[in-house]
Parts: C-alpha cells; sequence; structure tokens
C-alpha cells in the first residue's frame, strides 16, 4: 500500500457518494474547478466469467443467533464449470463467529465457513473483521486462514471444518434459479450487515454447432428437442434426466441429421418436481461431451395407479414396460397375442406404491422368440384392469 494518502480508502466499499473538498487557503490567486473523477481498483472480474449480484441487501446479522438471515440471487440458466462467492462487502466485528453456507437452486447445500465454535477456518485467531471485496475462490493461491483482515482479495478456503474444494459440488449443475447465501452469527458480543455478496461463474463452453436445445413438458412426460449446425446421427447423442438423487438414461432418440427428438415418458416424472436434462455428443473414438443442459419444473400427478406407455413402440428385440401404483398390492403384468392367450408373465406378486419398469425381450415363457405382430400388454392389480398395444417388428 505504501505511504499515499490514499491507501486510507484500500477495502473500503466504494458504493456510495465521494465528495471532493477543494479549498484556497491563500490569497491573490482564483480557479475553477471544471471536472473531477476517480479511477478505482476492484477485484478484477475475469475474462469469460459471469457476475451476477442479491438486491435484497442490507440485512443485518443478528447476534449470537443460529437462525441467522438468507440472500437470494437470481441466475440465468447455463451448465457450471466453477463457481466462487463474491464477499464485496460482509461487515462484521468478527467475522470468526460466522456460520455461512450457499445453496444452488438444484437443492445442493454447501458449508463454506463455520464459526470458531464449530471449529471452523478462523479458530484461534480471535476477532478478525470485515469481507471487504473478497472472493472466495477454490482455485486460490492464498488461504484465508492466513490472510489479514479486513479480507480483499482472492482466497481458498481449504480447511478441515468444511468439505476439500467445497466449491466442486456445484460443477455440472444448472445454474438457472434461486440462490440462497445464509449467514448466522453462533457467537456473542458482535454485530454486523452484509451489504454486497454476489456470485462468480465460469459457465461450460457450448459447443458452436448446438443450434438449440429445448424442453416441452406435458403429464407425464417431457419432451425434449434440440438442433446442431452440420450432421450427426442419433447414436451419437445421449440424453440423461436427473431429480434429486435419481437419474436415468432418456431412450428412443430419433431423427436426423440436423433435427432430433426424443419423449421421456419415465416413471420418476410422475411424482413431479424439478428435473434436468443433459445432452451429450461423441465423435467417433472420443469420449462423451456435454452440450447443454435444461431444466422443467414438472407439477406431481394425481397418484393412482396407471400402465404407461411401453417404449420403445413398435420394438425390435425388446421394449420397456413402465407402471405406477397408486399404492403397495399384488400385481399381475402379462403379455397376451391377439386371441388372448397370455405368451409370458413378467411381474407377479407384491410391488410396493411407485414406479416400476419391466422389460419384454420379445420371448415367451419358455424363451423363445416369439414372431413379428401385436401383442397386448395387461396390468391386473386390486384396483383396476389396463392394457396397452404394442408391436413387435422384425
Amino acid at each position: 500500500m505504501g505511504t499515499s494518502p490514499l491507501s486510507q480508502f484500500v477495502g473500503e466499499n466504494a458504493l456510495g457518494t465521494w465528495t471532493l473538498f477543494v479549498s484556497d487557503l491563500g490569497g491573490g490567486d482564483t480557479g475553477t474547478l471544471n471536472g473531477w473523477s476517480l479511477q478505482i481498483t476492484h477485484p478484477a472480474r475475469p475474462p469469460g466469467t459471469i457476475w451476477e449480484f442479491s438486491g435484497d441487501v442490507p440485512q443485518a446479522i443478528p447476534d449470537d443467533n443460529p437462525v441467522g438471515i438468507t440472500s437470494v440471487l437470481q441466475v440465468p440458466s447455463f451448465t457450471i464449470d466453477d463457481v466462487n462467492l463474491l464477499l464485496f462487502d460482509l461487515e462484521h466485528t468478527c467475522v470468526a463467529d460466522l456460520h455461512i453456507e450457499l445453496t444452488s437452486p438444484q437443492g445442493t447445500t454447501v458449508p463454506l465457513i463455520l464459526a470458531f465454535t464449530e471449529g471452523g477456518i478462523f479458530g484461534g485467531l480471535g476477532c478478525p473483521d470485515n469481507f471487504l471485496g473478497t472472493i472466495l475462490d477454490d482455485e486460490a493461491v492464498g488461504n484465508l486462514r492466513f490472510a489479514d483482515a479486513p479480507y480483499w482479495g482472492r482466497y481458498n478456503i481449504d480447511h478441515t471444518s468444511v468439505a476439500p474444494s467445497p466449491f466442486q459440488q456445484f460443477i455440472s449443475e444448472d445454474a438457472g434459479g434461486t440462490w440462497t447465501l445464509a449467514v448466522s452469527d453462533r457467537g456473542g458480543g458482535d454485530v454486523g450487515t452484509l451489504n454486497a455478496w454476489g456470485l462468480e461463474f465460469d459457465p461450460v463452453e457450448t459447443p458452436t454447432f448446438l443450434a438449440g436445445f429445448d424442453l416441452e413438458a406435458g403429464s407425464g412426460f417431457v419432451e425434449i428437442g434440440w438442433s446442431i449446425r452440420g450432421e450427426a446421427s442419433a447414436a451419437d447423442f445421449r440424453l440423461h434426466a436427473r431429480r434429486g438423487e435419481e437419474d436415468w438414461e432418456v431412450p428412443a432418440i430419433n431423427g436426423g441429421t440436423s433435427r432430433f427428438r426424443a419423449t421421456d415418458e419415465s416413471v420418476n416424472l410422475a411424482l413431479g418436481g424439478r428435473v434436468t436434462y443433459s445432452l451429450s455428443f461423441r465423435e467417433t473414438g472420443e469420449g462423451w461431451m456435454v452440450l447443454g443442459q435444461k431444466t422443467v419444473d414438472l407439477p406431481g400427478l394425481p397418484v393412482v395407479t396407471r400402465l404407461l406407455a411401453p417404449r420403445p413402440n413398435p420394438f425390435n428385440p425388446r421394449t420397456v414396460i413402465p407402471f405406477f401404483l397408486g399404492r403397495g398390492q399384488q400385481v399381475d403384468l402379462s403379455i397376451h397375442d391377439g386371441t388372448g392367450r397370455r405368451i409370458i408373465r413378467l411381474v407377479e406378486g407384491f410391488q410396493p406404491r411407485g414406479g416400476a419398469e419391466v422389460v419384454w425381450d420379445g420371448v415367451d415363457a419358455r424363451g423363445r422368440p416369439v414372431p413379428s405382430g401385436v401383442y397386448f400388454v395387461h396390468l391386473a392389480t386390486e384396483e383396476s384392469r389396463q392394457s396397452r398395444k404394442v408391436m413387435l417388428l422384425k
């Protein structure tokens, strides 16, 4: 910082009104102030990154209160390659008292700083004060514990009290939606205010040949469509869906050479919720590369027993038969030919409430392949009897 008088401003929040005072303490001379400005250096935004800031601050942080405060910000949709926390103005007389955690729109909650009473990063350091122009970054060289307060610049927060490289837990999520920062004071005798915070994102680069990627939700299904600049085959793509801890692959990608569609009718959709779809592409001899991610919020369907549409249909050599049970009960799921004769029983016995899928590989009860033709899937439960038609084409 040197001996410059301007160094006294370093670490302050620059937001607000600055006042320049000029006076003439001599005599016999006159002058006019025609214009003035300030050149202020702040933590630089790296090229290609995205900065988003919260609008619901300032918020006072209550002393010795584990509930604390929550502040939110909205972020557009893109796939996260990296994310960092911008604490540009968190004034507090003892940041060692603070517990700070971040929650993504996908519901991932990550503790970043724990209070000294929880064994946090500031334990044994007394009461350092204020985050002013601070960026918490897994890849930063300096560690926050060994920096001088007030904190200014980029620091990693590697410490035994939190997960290694904690921001890594957000990578590959869809950033779109509401992010929540929770701050609480777990000590006593100190006060503070969250004045300005945000997030720094490094989004996954989308290959230029992906021209469009869209979702359309229906009752118990999602239509997915995408287009590319150039040509490819359906076998070059892979589509995965995820809701919470559940994930599944969406089959039956149709189309080519530049426009493609798929329909997700998984039983996982029946309960509703937020579902994220990831579209991947692979060139011959190369690994899978994520082209993009999209998220859709689905309403829950009425919890009733139903036989869903088999897929693919027509099929060869196998088809997946999904069904949903409104409650646990006895189930008989079988395949019949056009005369009503049972070919094979696929499920028999008690099944729990929820969704399930059964594969029929086009054989009878003795394992012999059946001929091409129309067959009927029959679901018999304690509540109802339902049927679906399938066609085997060889």
